[in-house]
């Protein structure tokens, strides 16, 4: 039988005790989910605040089903594209739903290594115009969004085909649509 005395019993108990100190706060660190900001905008069905003012979407499903495998937990910053990339950009928000890549993007931003979808622009017309190709766009006025990807790239087209036209800038796609119906 070994005999401690009061200072080796004291000692242990000091040994055991900064054991569990070094042991428990990790192990509640790993039980808080890690809070992500996420920079939303709307552009349905992907992502979009419905009538009951909730985000939601396809991008948004996934991200939440993501959130749970990974104990994350998510707030929701929506505002349009230009106001949510800058804020992406800033370090203001964590990650930004639906961004197409672009080289220039990828310098400073992480892409997953598989997309969601695959993306593609529209162009609208009102119902009195019969536009059929890009050289019938030449000279009018475009409605873009600000900072949106196809609006840069549709822009670089019209420049190569030596096309000038008037760009006028909208926040988001109900904007473009709204302009077009007003006749702008």
């Amino acid at each position: 039988m070994h005999n401690c005395s009061t200072g080796c019993l004291a000692r242990s108990l000091l040994q055991l005790l900064a054991a569990c100190c070094l042991i428990f706060p990790f192990s509640s660190l790993a039980e808080q989910p890690r809070e992500l900001v996420i920079g939303t905008w709307d552009n349905r069905p992907l992502v979009f605040r419905d009538e009951r003012g909730k985000i939601t979407g396809l991008a948004i499903d996934i991200l939440e089903k993501i959130a749970k495998q990974e104990n994350w937990k998510l707030t929701y910053k929506h505002a349009n594209w230009a106001e949510n990339f800058d804020a992406l950009r800033d370090g203001k928000i964590d990650l930004l739903t639906v961004i197409a890549y672009s080289p220039k993007r990828d310098e400073f931003l992480d892409y997953p290594s598989e997309t969601l979808i695959n993306n593609w622009g529209v162009v609208y017309q009102t119902p009195d115009n019969k536009f059929t190709s890009i050289a019938d766009l030449n000279g009018k006025r475009i409605a873009l969004v600000t900072k949106v990807i196809h609006s840069r790239v549709f822009t670089e087209l019209m420049a190569k085909f030596d096309f000038p036209f008037e760009t006028v800038p909208a926040k988001d796609f109900q904007g473009v649509l709204k302009l077009l119906d007003e006749g702008k």
